[in-house]
C-alpha cells in the first residue's frame, strides 16, 4: 500500500512540474482559468466508455471557454492503474496544447 501512495504522489507531482509552463500570459487583459474537479477517472476496458466521455466533455470545455490554463483538483484518477490515468489525461491536454496543473 505504501508503495500504491509513493507511486499516485511521483506522478501527481510529475504532472505539476511537467504542466508547469512559462507561456502563461493575459490575453487583452484578461486570462481565464477552467477548473475542472472530481473526474473519478478509472483507467480501466471496462470503463472506456465512460472515459471517452469525459474526454469527449473536457475537450467541448475547452474549445467553447479557450481557457489560459485548466486547474485539476478533487478526486481525479480513482484506479489502481494511477499512473497510466493521469497519462491519458496529461495526452488529452497535450493535444489540446492547454497548459494545466493538478
Amino acid at each position: 500500500m505504501k508503495q500504491f501512495l509513493l507511486n499516485v504522489l511521483f506522478v501527481f507531482l510529475s504532472i505539476a512540474v511537467c504542466a508547469q509552463t512559462g507561456n502563461l500570459k493575459f490575453h487583452d487583459g484578461k486570462f481565464k482559468i477552467v477548473q475542472i474537479t472530481d473526474l473519478h477517472w478509472v483507467e480501466s476496458d471496462s470503463y472506456k466508455l465512460q472515459n471517452d466521455s469525459t474526454c469527449n466533455l473536457i475537450r467541448e470545455v475547452i474549445h467553447l471557454e479557450r481557457p489560459d490554463l485548466v486547474i485539476l483538483t478533487g478526486d481525479g484518477v480513482v484506479s489502481r492503474n494511477a499512473q497510466n490515468g493521469w497519462k491519458s489525461l496529461g495526452e488529452l491536454f497535450e493535444e489540446e496544447k492547454v497548459p494545466f496543473a493538478v
